[in-house]
């Protein structure tokens, strides 16, 4: 099965240290499948400039998603939009593969940190 893992830099592990992901998430097959087709590969590691480009593609891909859900539910005439929206991306497994992306993403940004989708 494979996950998201943040590590933090090489440099900062002590000899004879094992290197630990500080947090990691696994990932459902459903979710692999569509990291594969947002051209997210596994053995594939990010950070610092590759991290924020990753993060801002995946954004897009969430606000595309978000989108979809939008002219679903208006189509549909779904009295209340917000929450009828809210509950169909909730359901998606690519709504939730990339909102664990993002979640993981920023993270890592936020602390420095490298981010790594690989299989433990």
């Amino acid at each position: 099965m494979a996950r998201l893992a943040i590590f933090r830099s090489m440099h900062n592990v002590r000899p004879g240290e094992r290197h630990l992901p500080s947090r990691s998430l696994e990932l459902a097959p459903p979710a692999v499948a569509y990291l594969g087709l947002c051209e997210v590969e596994l053995g594939n590691a990010w950070a610092t400039d590759r991290l924020t480009d990753i993060r801002r593609r995946m954004e897009s891909e969430a606000k595309l998603l978000e989108s979809y859900a939008i002219d679903a539910e208006r189509k549909a005439g779904a009295v209340d939009l917000r929450a009828s929206v809210t509950a169909r991306l909730s359901a998606d497994h690519r709504w939730n593969a990339v909102q664990q992306f993002l979640e993981l993403a920023r993270e890592a940004e936020n602390a420095a940190m490298t981010l790594v989708y690989d299989e433990p």
